[in-house]
């Protein structure tokens, strides 16, 4: 059955999913209670196919190439990476302003935004390295799917407002090639983008949690508390554009 708005109504796509893979349900169940310690399998076979089937979810309530100038608009300014990296923030928003003359800088974040933001603050100032570790984990895992989305929203900002898109944005095309681009200068892990060398970086920790004595469950803990936040905010980013439209 195909995810929609109307059919999200009094649960997430975080629960849809678990529903429909009763075998991650329970691996997640075991292994916050101990039952279970392979990192590898809490992964691979886990973690990182629900990660890719829910983004997927999302990139189709999104639907980026159907959105309205104020409804693209509204997503751009609510998925700047405050709160992040400041470096990428600054390199993200200079480049909003030199391709497409859109100002992001001091907006005042939808609700849903400031409590990612505050689930976030939560995060790193826990003295449990294995929530860290498991949060970290799902901020990063969703990096590659979350970039892809950002840069065909600003494509279609840039198509509806001025005719240019892809290459013709100077300064977005380096900013996600910077992310995306496995032959990037950037680049330091061969055959891995930058997302995709965060992705497997952090992935470590949770795969050889006993060599870096990270508690499992508690990783599994963390992942879920952040992984359940970003669903949960790109879902009511989606009601968001849904009204304005």
């Amino acid at each position: 059955m195909t995810t929609t708005l109307d059919t999200l109504a009094g649960t997430s796509l975080v629960e849809t999913y678990l529903d429909a893979h009763p075998e991650t349900r329970h691996y997640l169940h075991s292994t916050l209670m101990g039952k279970l310690r392979s990192g590898d399998d809490l992964v691979d076979k886990h973690l990182a196919p629900m990660i890719d089937a829910v983004y997927r979810q999302i990139r189709d309530l999104v639907d980026p190439g159907t959105l309205t100038q104020a409804q693209a608009r509204m997503y751009i300014e609510e998925l700047g990476e405050r709160g992040k990296v400041p470096a990428h923030y600054i390199l993200y928003t200079n480049a909003l302003l030199s391709d497409l003359g859109l100002l992001v800088n001091g907006h005042v974040p939808a609700p849903e935004t400031a409590t990612l933001v505050l689930l976030h603050q939560v995060l790193v100032n826990s003295h449990m390295p294995g929530i860290i570790a498991g949060g970290y984990y799902a901020t990063e895992g969703v990096a590659i799917a979350e970039t892809e989305i950002l840069r065909d929203i600003t494509n279609r900002y840039g198509q509806l407002t001025s005719g240019t898109s892809g290459k013709d944005l100077k300064a977005l095309t380096y900013y996600y090639d910077l992310h995306l681009d496995e032959d990037h200068e950037a680049a330091q892990v061969g055959g891995l983008s930058v997302e995709a060398a965060h992705i497997e970086g952090l992935a470590q920790f949770i795969r050889k949690s006993e060599l870096y004595g990270l508690d499992l469950p508690q990783a599994t803990e963390g992942f879920l508390q952040i992984f359940n936040g970003m669903t949960h905010w790109w879902t009511q980013l989606a009601y968001r554009a849904r009204d304005l439209n």
